[in-house]
Parts: structure tokens; C-alpha cells; sequence
């Protein structure tokens, strides 16, 4: 005679388990956003943006977070807010448990600055960056009739070889003295 046990047990298992995953998502959609959290990668070496306007970039591209249901916020398009603000390379935006919203960001970092046209930054990527009126980086700079092409493709090369190069560096160094 077999053992009916592991037959009811392991279809009991999975019902109590679909029942609990059920009660847990209906209860996570009532929860309401009490708070923001933001963490700014590297904001000690690169201070382009701060807290505070992380915040204000939320509530201009997507309105006010907090008292709002999470079921009616959308993670997605917050991060897209916020990767469209030009000193911003990343975002990740995600709920906690504690009924917080987390935003972690990750800011472009300078190489070169180009004193032309308005001045901006070239960034590691050898994008264009705006100057800030809040921070300047303690970059190489460029200064002349330069276009943003130029910059862009033929000082970013030079200066990332120079960046990584030691002995372009000590030879640069050597040829100034």
C-alpha cells in the first residue's frame, strides 16, 4: 500500500504557495510611497548634480512621488526622465520594502573641457556634456576656434591616449619644460 502523504503534500505545497504570492502582490499595489532615497555614484569626485535636484527632475518630468500608490508609479518612465538630463550616464530606479522609492545614479564623467562656442565637456564616452553652473571639473582644457566635431573626433582620442598612456604623459610633460 502506498503512502497518499507526498501525492497531497506537494499539490497542497504549490496551492499555499500560488495563495501567498496572490496575497503579497494584492497588499504590494495598496502600498503608498513614503519616501525618496536618492545615492549619487562618484558625487564626491564629479558634483554635477545633487540630491536635491534629482528631485526637482522627477517632479518636473513626472510629477510628485511621494503619497502615491506604487501601482500608479512607473519605474520605467522615471528613469527615462532621468537619463535625459545630460550629466546623468545611468539610472536605476526601484521600490523598497520600506515603502521608499530608491533612485541610484551614476553621473557622466569629463575629460576635456572645450572653451568655444559657450564652453561644454567631452565625457569618457566622447559625448557632449553642458558646463554646470554648480561644479567645474578639473580637466584638460581646450581653447580655441575648436567645433564640437573636432572635439569630439580628433582631441577625445588624444586625450584618452593621454589619459591612459604614462609614457605620452611624461613626454607631454617633458616637451612643455
Amino acid at each position: 500500500m502506498r503512502k497518499p502523504y507526498p501525492y497531497i503534500l506537494l499539490p497542497g505545497l504549490l496551492v499555499y504557495l500560488i495563495i501567498v504570492l496572490t496575497f503579497v502582490n494584492v497588499n504590494r499595489q495598496r502600498v503608498v510611497c513614503k519616501g525618496l532615497h536618492i545615492e549619487i555614484e562618484d558625487s564626491g569626485e564629479n558634483a554635477f548634480i545633487g540630491k536635491a535636484d534629482v528631485e526637482q527632475l522627477i517632479r518636473k518630468g513626472y510629477g510628485e512621488i511621494i503619497n502615491r500608490p506604487f501601482s500608479q508609479l512607473n519605474k520605467d518612465s522615471i528613469e527615462q526622465v532621468l537619463i535625459n538630463n545630460s550629466v546623468i550616464k545611468s539610472a536605476q530606479v526601484y521600490t523598497g520594502l520600506d515603502g521608499s522609492f530608491h533612485v541610484d545614479i551614476t553621473q557622466r564623467r569629463p575629460i576635456l573641457r572645450v572653451i568655444a562656442g559657450g564652453g561644454y565637456y567631452v565625457d569618457e564616452e566622447g559625448k557632449i556634456m553642458p558646463l554646470s553652473e554648480k561644479y567645474t571639473a578639473r580637466v584638460v582644457v581646450a581653447s580655441g576656434e575648436i567645433t564640437r566635431q573636432f572635439a569630439t573626433e580628433e582631441l577625445y582620442p588624444y586625450i584618452l591616449l593621454l589619459k591612459n598612456d604614462v609614457f605620452a604623459r611624461m613626454k607631454a610633460l617633458c616637451e612643455r619644460y
